[in-house]
Formats: C-alpha cells, sequence, structure tokens
C-alpha cells in the first residue's frame, strides 16, 4: 500500500518548480512504513533545458564578441594600410578562418547547433512570451547573422582571396577595395547587432528559466 502527497511547497524551494517532487509512504508487512520521494521526469527536461541554454548564451555571446572585434579594432586598424596591403591583410587573417581553425569552427558552428536544440527544447517547454523569445533568438540568429555570412561575407571574402596583388596595378587594387570594404563593413555591423540582440535575449532568458 503507497500513501502519495505532493510537496510543492519544498519542491519549489528545491528545484524551483512546483509539483517536481512527491513524497510517498510505502507499507509492507516486513519493513512497515518507509518514505521514499518520486521526481516528475520533467524535472530532467528542464535542466536540460538549461544547460543547453545557458552553452547557446556563451558561445552566441563569443560569436558577437569575435565579429565586434572587427568592427571595432581589425577593419579600422587595417583601413589606415594602403591598397596593396589593405588586401593582403585581410587575406591573411581570411585565411585563419578559412582554414577552419578549431577554436573558432567549434564556436560558431556550436553556436548553431545549441541555439536550435535550445529553440526545439523552448517550444516543449516554455509558454508565453518566453517561446516567443527563444523562437525570436533563433530565428534572427540564422537570418540576421548566419544568412548574411553565406551571402554576402564569405563570397566577399572568396573574392578578395582570389586576387594576386602582385600582379595588381595600383588602380586595380584600389577598386578591388572599394568593391569590398564598404559593404563588407556594412554587414559585419548588422551581423554584429544582431548577434548582441540574440545573445542578451538568451541571457534573459536564463534568468527567467
Amino acid at each position: 500500500m503507497a500513501v502519495r502527497c505532493s510537496m510543492e511547497t519544498l519542491a519549489n524551494a528545491m528545484y524551483g518548480q512546483p509539483g517536481l517532487l512527491s513524497l510517498v509512504l510505502d507499507r509492507d508487512e516486513s519493513h512497515g512504513w518507509t518514505l521514499s520521494e518520486e521526481r516528475d521526469p520533467l524535472m530532467l527536461t528542464v535542466s536540460s533545458f538549461q544547460i543547453v541554454l545557458l552553452v547557446a548564451a556563451f558561445l552566441c555571446a563569443l560569436v558577437a564578441g569575435f565579429l565586434f572585434a572587427f568592427v571595432a579594432v581589425v577593419m579600422p586598424g587595417i583601413q589606415r594600410l594602403g591598397n596593396r596591403d589593405f588586401i593582403r591583410a585581410f587575406q591573411v587573417i581570411d585565411g585563419v578562418i578559412q582554414g577552419n581553425q578549431p577554436l573558432f569552427m567549434l564556436v560558431w558552428v556550436g553556436s548553431v547547433l545549441f541555439l536550435g536544440i535550445a529553440a526545439i527544447l523552448g517550444l516543449v517547454q516554455l509558454d508565453g512570451a518566453d517561446r516567443l523569445l527563444i523562437v525570436f533568438a533563433a530565428l534572427a540568429y540564422l537570418l540576421g547573422v548566419q544568412l548574411p555570412t553565406i551571402r554576402v561575407n564569405i563570397p566577399l571574402n572568396n573574392a578578395l582571396q582570389a586576387l594576386n596583388v602582385e600582379s595588381m596595378s595600383e588602380a586595380e587594387q584600389q577598386a578591388a577595395r572599394i568593391k569590398f570594404e564598404r559593404r563588407w563593413n556594412r554587414w559585419n555591423a548588422i551581423r554584429t547587432a544582431i548577434a548582441s540582440l540574440v545573445s542578451l535575449t538568451l541571457m534573459a532568458l536564463l534568468l527567467r528559466a
């Protein structure tokens, strides 16, 4: 025979979620009354969601910081160079990234993966405004950061990588730089702003989770 009593107050205090813990009194002839606890399986899912959300927020913040570094330091720095040196400097920097630098790939790909998982779990675990926020964050990151990267920044990078500055005249170098620099900077600023907004949104959700 078992007597079940809900302990929502205790569950709130221990886990921050109502109704996650029940105390069960069992009685058998050999041992008499024993006290045990049962936990709602939902608790494991909530905990997993919080961990995934934390990792997603961390990785998206790193991506935002990486993009911001180009806005604030890298591009203003090489902007002071002449056309030939500007092109060569960016080719070298981009060559490290396109060489599948392990830490960069871990952060960049990981941010997409963990945010996608967080969005899927959030659709199940969250409701109301929180559900809308996690969906907004995922869509904004894909459409405002990843899509411009694929459609704009990477093609511009590849076009610049294909140049042989040693065989180009000064006029050709200047034309290539003008074609590249302004558009690349504009879209990188957009990516930076959206990645920062997504990171803040995920942090806000973490505080509410």
